[in-house]
């Protein structure tokens, strides 16, 4: 009898580990699969790029809490919010954004759920792993996700790294070439 009781408990604990285990992240990444942490892009005053907040979590995504920390040399110069709903706040007021979905996402088997998309500049500068993180909320200890049913959980916050390894010139190959007539 202890054997099977013994046998109950341990598949008990084995089929709710996954579940325990599993903790939502958010985090901010240079493609909307949510594959790319950290990106080498090209500098220049007039080059912008794309930047996204993505939630990873195997729940049907009904909203998430957090604020980004960016590197000074870094601007962020356009947010959108791609999924129907109500933003309170901004991601870079010092206190964050509180997004509400209207229809919950399908966040399962690994599917990434895009809930912001930043576009920013880098200006002429050179810079090696500059740091745009996710952080929590002022109304929060820790990042947070609510479900489909507006029960909220707490997430990790993740960051991402990018580099300008050279400064865009502002002249062009034929002044250049020009200098040496």
């Amino acid at each position: 009898m202890k054997k099977g009781t013994i046998g109950i408990a341990l598949v008990l604990v084995l089929a709710a580990t996954p579940l325990l285990a599993q903790v939502a992240t958010v985090g901010v990444y240079f493609d909307a699969a949510g594959t790319q942490v950290s990106g080498t892009f090209n500098g220049g005053v007039d080059e912008f790029h794309k930047a996204y907040v993505v939630v990873f979590w195997e729940a049907f995504v009904g909203g998430a809490s957090y604020q980004l920390n960016v590197d000074p040399r870094v601007s962020i110069t356009e947010k959108t919010y791609p999924l129907m709903g109500i933003q309170i706040g901004d991601p870079l007021d010092g206190c964050g954004v509180e997004i509400g979905l209207t229809q919950p996402a399908f966040g399962f088997y690994s599917t990434p759920v895009v809930i912001t998309e930043l576009t920013f500049w880098t200006g002429n500068q050179i810079l090696y792993d500059a740091m745009i993180c996710v952080e929590p909320h002022c109304n929060y200890d820790t990042v947070v996700v609510a479900d489909r049913d507006a029960q909220i959980y707490e997430a990790e916050g993740l960051c991402a790294f990018l580099s300008v390894p050279v400064a865009s010139e502002a002249d062009s190959w034929g002044a250049v070439k020009n200098l040496y007539k």
